[in-house]
């Protein structure tokens, strides 16, 4: 127990906009010189909006238009990257705070270069992410017929990566039933969570959230002025 409770990791927000400056300081050097639009989330009061709020004037070249996901809705995404195309726009860049699982990066940029693909071309992205776990960057590098570089600054590890083989070998006698594996107690999750946020139950690892005082965290992107 007092193993799996070291691996419960809070980023303070210093720390989070230091890694946050650095990765955007590597976008600047690396931006796309063409026109690029950047893909907010499906609603303005998400994380995505609100990291770009915070780095929008630390861009060397700002966006030529901005959208929200409308993955969810493929008409309007088919129309509004439609539009994008004929004024030029062939790069999508995404940021964001952090990335566990992927699927949502996965997701919007998959949908994208298929909503485009009629047109000829494959759309380049790019990923600005100050903390993102192997298996979001496994799942975005595995990803077929789609062209994506990514920024990030830190590595997320799970819980499973910050113990030892003896000590998940000691949990596999003392806590397991037979047969289950490290995912069925969310060992394969995180105990990675910041000032601003905490993962979801998808994310984070459910044996440590009784220990994070949830009344002291503060998602500044669910206010209205943000």
């Amino acid at each position: 127990k007092k193993a799996v409770l070291g691996t419960l990791r809070q980023i303070p927000h210093a720390s989070f906009m230091e890694e946050l400056t650095r990765s955007v300081d590597i976008f600047n050097q690396k931006a796309p010189k063409e026109p690029y639009c950047v893909v907010w989330d499906y609603t303005a009061h998400k994380s995505r909006r609100w990291v770009y709020e915070l780095i929008y004037p630390h861009l060397k070249q700002k966006p030529a238009a901005g959208i929200y996901d409308e993955a969810r809705r493929t008409e309007s995404l088919d129309l509004i990257t439609g539009l994008l195309y004929d004024e030029g726009i062939r790069s999508f860049v995404i940021f964001d705070d952090a990335a566990f699982g992927g699927s949502q990066v996965e997701y919007v940029v998959q949908s994208i270069t298929d909503a485009l693909g009629p047109n000829g071309y494959v759309p380049k992205f790019t990923v600005v992410i100050p903390f993102t776990t192997e298996k979001a960057r496994k799942i975005w590098k595995n990803l077929k017929g789609v062209d994506l570089s990514l920024i990030f600054a830190q590595n997320i590890p799970s819980v499973r990566e910050f113990l030892t083989p003896k000590q998940l070998e000691l949990l596999r006698r003392l806590q397991y039933q037979p047969g289950s594996d490290f995912k069925y107690y969310g060992f394969d999750k995180s105990g990675t969570f910041f000032d601003h946020n905490v993962p979801d139950q998808r994310s984070f690892c459910p044996r440590l959230e009784d220990f994070v005082d949830w009344k002291r965290l503060n998602k500044p992107y669910r206010r209205k002025s943000t």
